[in-house]
């Protein structure tokens, strides 16, 4: 699938997880503001959050209630990273310092993972 904003609101309009709509809004959002559209996800893999790139996560306060909005999604994600890595601590995934050691990222633009006794479904870049 081609990265263009068409595919990017289609992408939205398909999913039904809210944490992945709010990504897609920030990547929309952020569209006019790269001339390779690639470097919106290369910015915030690069820099992190910490680096102010995503101006909405710049302070705790900002992050904390980021994560208790978004804690459910943010929660299944790192157990699907922990699972698809073989990583079972934060510490193998993230370091001692935070930074991450393990790069993962969705190959597929929908991937459809089992969780528990349910089956949930994400969409993907």
């Amino acid at each position: 699938m081609k990265l263009t904003l068409t595919n990017v609101r289609k992408l939205k309009a398909c999913s039904t997880n809210r944490l992945a709509k709010h990504v897609w809004n920030y990547i929309i959002d952020q569209w006019r503001d790269y001339s390779d559209k690639t470097n919106i996800f290369k910015d915030v893999l690069k820099h992190g959050c910490v680096s102010g790139i995503v101006s909405e996560l710049i302070y705790y306060s900002d992050t904390l209630a980021f994560y208790k909005k978004y804690r459910d999604e943010i929660n299944d994600l790192l157990s699907e990273t922990m699972h698809s890595t073989g990583c079972f601590s934060l510490h193998e995934i993230f370091g001692e310092n935070g930074i991450t050691k393990t790069r993962w990222l969705p190959t597929r633009t929908t991937e459809t993972y089992s969780l528990g006794s349910g089956s949930k479904k994400r969409y993907g870049i």
